[in-house]
């Protein structure tokens, strides 16, 4: 498989010093995955379209965390099914504990990190 990159200045204006948070989630309108039926947005996907489109996303309010307003909330309310979570033609499938997420530190320096061996570790700045 090839590797895919990103990059985050074509969305937002990269700063100096600051660490971001990037989060790569999936939808089940997103799939290509060829299901037997054909797809249509369920009751999970409209509710995260209301969440987004209403401007109140979780880094707004430090209660959408644990509230049932934010992404987790709306997939345990409206799709969650153990039984289908590994099933691609299921909401279930889609579940935002499988985000793909990274801190990045926008710097301009360089560090090299090698480990040798179970205890030892060189770093290079």
């Amino acid at each position: 498989m090839e590797p895919i990159s990103i990059d985050i200045s074509d969305y937002i204006t990269v700063e100096p010093g600051v660490i971001y948070r990037i989060e790569i989630g999936m939808r089940p309108s997103y799939s290509l995955y060829p299901c037997t039926e054909t797809r249509k947005p369920g009751k999970y996907e409209e509710m995260l379209d209301r969440l987004y489109d209403s401007g109140d996303t979780s880094w707004d309010n430090p209660t959408d965390y644990w509230d049932e307003g934010s992404e987790s909330g709306l997939f345990y309310q409206y799709a969650y099914n153990w039984q289908e979570g590994q099933n691609p033609c299921s909401d279930a499938y889609y579940s935002p504990d499988k985000k793909l997420s990274r801190n990045l530190l926008a710097t301009n320096l360089g560090l090299i990190a090698v480990c040798r061996g179970v205890v030892t570790m060189y770093f290079t700045l």
